[in-house]
Formats: C-alpha cells, structure tokens, sequence
C-alpha cells in the first residue's frame, strides 16, 4: 500500500489501476525525481460491476501549496470583511448614535434648567435635525 518504487507516475498509476479494476479503491505513495507522488485509484462501478477506473497522482508539495493558497484566500476575504464592519460601524455612529447623544444632552440640560450649563440667555442649544428625512428629524 505505501511502498516506495522509482517508477514514473504513470507506471505508479497502472499498478493501481490493475489492481482497482477488481472492484476497491487503492492507493499509494512512491517517489519520481526526488518527489513524493500520491496516487490513488478508484472503481466506476455500475450496476455492481466495476466499468472502468479513475486514478489520481499527484505530487505532496502541489497539494501543500493549493492548501496555502486557499488559506491566504480565507484570512482575506476575514480582514476585508472585518474592514468592512468597521467602517459600517462608524457610519452608523455617526448618522444614529451622536446625532441621538446630542439630543439626549439636550434633553437633559432642558430637565436641569436651574443649573449653569443653560446659555447666558437661559435658552437650551436643540440640535437641528429637521433636513434629516428619518425619525431622527422627527425626534
């Protein structure tokens, strides 16, 4: 199942698909040039009969490297969509939270109207939020 022989890749595949054309899947490693070579071999099988086989040889470094590549890819697509929740955040405190805690505070100068924090004139400062079309304007 997993010895190591200085056949080419497509000898290494021949064995296995000699011995797949029986009905199982089977497998290998070996070694070409220097390289470690996976191959496998699987049955196609109908009506319970094995019609014909497909085989599979692959070298370990090329299976490594797609594996990187597809992790670089997913740590990406995580730090643009943390990006991308951020800046939605800011957008969102700008446009509910602060123009809400501006409000707020003047609602709460307005409740404390003995205090100093009202203007030299005793009038509270409401921010105008009438130009925004939402319930924010409306509040």
């Amino acid at each position: 199942m997993g010895s190591d022989n200085p056949l080419s890749l497509e000898d290494q595949a021949r064995v296995l698909i000699d011995d797949a054309v029986q009905g199982e899947t089977k497998t290998n490693r070996g070694e070409t040039s220097g390289v470690t070579v996976f191959t496998v071999a699987t049955p196609i099988i109908h009506n319970g009969e094995p019609i014909g086989v497909v085989a599979l040889a692959n070298a370990s470094g090329e299976i490594d490297k797609l594996s990187r590549i597809e992790r670089e890819r997913v740590l990406q697509m995580f730090l643009v969509a943390t990006l991308v929740s951020v800046g939605l955040s800011l957008i969102l405190a700008s446009t509910i939270a602060n123009p809400l805690a501006e409000l707020a505070a003047a609602a709460e100068v307005g409740g404390n109207r003995g205090n100093r924090n009202t203007g030299k004139n005793g009038r509270i400062r409401i921010p105008d939020l009438t130009a925004r079309p939402d319930e924010i304007g409306r509040l």
